[in-house]
């Protein structure tokens, strides 16, 4: 179909149609209690089955596509913590309220 076909020649991942155009779907900005579960899932499993990520994105109002890039890019900057960004500060470990997550 062609937001398949426009994916795929322009590498573009989360692209949708509206009136005959592609659009990218915008930036994802995640609240401090977003950042939460998401840190609390992921010091669960820093990879999670399809079913969580589809669950998590539900709560969050998102797709699976921003959730799975959210886990993948905190697994490249703990891989290199070097390049911290200010994501990495908001939540310490120590912080998290693991009863924000229903398992």
């Amino acid at each position: 179909d062609g937001i398949r076909d426009a994916q795929e020649s322009r590498g573009l991942g989360d692209v949708y149609k509206r009136q005959g155009q592609f659009y990218l779907r915008p930036r994802k900005t995640y609240t401090e209690k977003d950042t939460q579960i998401l840190e609390c899932y992921y010091k669960i499993s820093p990879k999670l089955s399809l079913d969580d990520y589809k669950e998590i994105s539900k709560m969050l109002n998102c797709t699976v596509t921003q959730i799975k890039n959210w886990f993948s890019n905190k697994r490249k900057r703990e891989k290199h913590p070097k390049s911290s960004t200010k994501e990495d500060s908001l939540v310490k470990q120590e912080d998290l309220d693991l009863s924000l997550i229903h398992i």
